[in-house]
């Protein structure tokens, strides 16, 4: 009589056990994981380009058309697909192709001319050039977002972002806050503050939660703290898959979890008969 207690009783526990996990692993977020971002650094060369792990895809952004349409360029073996935006045009508020959309709001997404004739920016190569001498901005003080797709939940990624305006056009740009999962790291778009200068890039690394990732763009106050917020803007960036491995998913945990129960009550039921 107690084995069969015992039995009744250990289905029951079984079964709530296994309803508290598949509600716990529901409640997970299924968009954006936390991005940690490592040290900025400086604008140098094309050995910039970060090679590790597998490229998932990249894009380089820019105008659409006109004398400084942006291109697809290769730098480092890594291709960039050219991602357009209109050039003070009202109306374009999201662009998507393939896998990624970037968007704004209320204002709208403008592609412009980041490139010099003179200093460090002449002393890049040509392909690097064609990654830093564009960028699409938002044409207000507000946020832009960046959407990741196509990703795979429990897979870690690298994200490489760069911010560059070598024209030094501080009336509007001057540092770029970007930020995933409530994570933020601070991109100033040009070192020297010089004509010909150079921005920074950063890595981010994260786990996927879900399918999307969020990255957003804020214009940063400038320093001392004066009240005039700057359009946030982004020149390029890279997605890789690293080759480390992978976080289990809510699913696979919730399957290892009712697994271990069940071994559990077998075990004990077989110890009090």
């Amino acid at each position: 009589m107690r084995t069969i207690r015992l039995v009744i009783s250990c289905k029951k526990f079984f079964l709530l056990a296994a309803l508290n996990m598949i509600l716990a692993a529901l409640a997970n977020p299924t968009i954006a994981g936390v991005v940690t971002w490592q040290t900025v650094q400086a604008i140098t060369g094309d050995s910039d380009v970060d090679t590790t792990g597998t490229p998932v895809y990249a894009y380089n952004f820019g105008p659409a058309s006109g004398a400084s349409q942006v291109q697809g360029v290769t730098v480092r073996g890594v291709s960039f697909i050219a991602f357009g935006a209109p050039i003070f045009q009202f109306g374009t508020q999201t662009i998507n192709i393939g896998n990624v959309t970037l968007s704004e709001h209320p204002g709208e997404l403008n592609g412009f001319d980041t490139s010099a004739n003179s200093g460090s920016f002449t002393t890049l190569n040509s392909s690097y050039k064609g990654l830093l001498g564009t960028a699409i901005a938002a044409s207000y003080f507000s946020t832009m977002t960046l959407s990741l797709g196509g990703l795979e939940t429990g897979k870690s990624y690298r994200l490489q972002l760069w911010v560059n305006d070598s024209k030094n056009d501080q009336v509007l740009y001057k540092r770029v806050e970007v930020s995933g999962g409530g994570s933020t790291s601070e991109i100033k778009t040009n070192v020297s503050s010089t004509l010909g200068g150079l921005g920074q890039y950063v890595i981010g690394t994260f786990t996927a939660t879900g399918n999307i990732q969020d990255v957003l763009f804020n214009g940063m106050l400038e320093v001392g703290g004066i009240n005039n917020l700057k359009n946030p803007f982004v020149n390029a960036f890279q997605l890789r898959l690293e080759s480390s491995g992978e976080v289990p998913e809510p699913a696979s945990m919730v399957i290892f979890g009712l697994g271990a129960l069940g071994l559990a009550c077998r075990k004990r039921r077989r110890t009090i008969v």
